[in-house]
């Protein structure tokens, strides 16, 4: 399995996973996880192949900065957060013909969340689909 925890110090479980300080890239093809604790991030993914990357966090508070640099190929992210509170912002860099991402993204919203997802297009014929689904409960408020 190629897990990924993001935490005080960034660690990881597989061989195709290259970690410097905050730039993670992920060195082959396959399925990848990646956990959230609760914590302030800035990071940077390097992605040169066909992908899917799992992403998850559970009852924590997030301040995320995160940059999807696609190089080549497609990529799928299916991400599930419920979280007490997250502010997060994506880059997504779609760098090279030929690059696609489908984004796939739901959360139950227990708190205050603010997301922010930004696309470049950086190349001619490349696609992106961005799904977002969201149950916010009782109090709770959500921004996209």
């Amino acid at each position: 399995m190629n897990k990924i925890l993001i935490d005080k110090v960034i660690t990881s479980d597989s061989d195709k996973v290259k970690i410097d300080d905050t730039e993670i890239t992920l060195l082959g093809s396959g399925e990848y996880y990646i956990e959230y604790t609760s914590g302030e991030y800035d990071l940077t993914f390097i992605i040169c192949n066909d992908v899917k990357i799992t992403e998850y966090s559970f009852d924590n508070s997030l301040r995320v900065k995160k940059r999807y640099i696609i190089r080549k190929g497609k990529t799928e992210i299916i991400k599930f957060y419920n979280n007490l509170d997250v502010n997060e912002e994506i880059d997504i860099d779609l760098c090279h013909s030929g690059c696609k991402i489908d984004f796939k993204f739901s959360n139950i919203c227990r708190g205050s969340e603010e997301y922010l997802v930004n696309v470049n297009h950086n190349d001619k014929e490349t696609e992106s689909n961005i799904i977002n689904k969201s149950l916010a409960l009782k109090n709770s408020k959500i921004h996209y």
